[in-house]
């Protein structure tokens, strides 16, 4: 997990961002719910302080205050692999990660990369465990 490569204030930040990514489209899968319990753990946070969504502006304005651009794409990237935790990113997870993106001065472009580079990924992961099953 590159995330664990993050300044503790930025993990915190993470995580919070994470469960506000959550709700942005009206669901709370579980499927996410184990993505953030998760990723909290690795983190060496407390999964229980991420039950409640924080507040918008809130989280918006401290996400300009991450410290580094390799921890804004982290981030990113994180966001963008929970969005997918359901099997499905769909358009109000991808504007949230939009938004979110745009106030830690991330590019459409960048963004565009990540979320690329996060799919091919899990289509990779998607491909292997066909492969270990058929071959197994």
């Amino acid at each position: 997990m590159y995330a664990a490569n993050l300044m503790d204030s930025d993990r915190d930040l993470l995580c919070k961002a994470l469960r506000f990514l959550m709700g942005s489209d009206g669901v709370l899968a579980t499927e996410e719910w184990q993505f953030l319990d998760a990723s909290a753990r690795v983190l060496g946070l407390d999964p229980a302080l991420y039950r409640e969504a924080e507040v918008k502006s809130a989280l918006l304005s401290q996400m300009r205050l991450i410290s580094g651009e390799a921890a804004k794409r982290i981030l990113l990237m994180e966001l963008v692999n929970m969005a997918h935790a359901d099997g499905e990113y769909n358009d109000q997870e991808r504007n949230a990660v939009l938004e979110m993106a745009t106030f830690m001065g991330i590019s459409s472009d960048i963004l565009g990369h990540v979320e690329h580079w996060v799919e091919s990924g899990i289509q990779h992961a998607t491909e292997g465990q066909h492969l270990f099953l058929i071959g197994g």
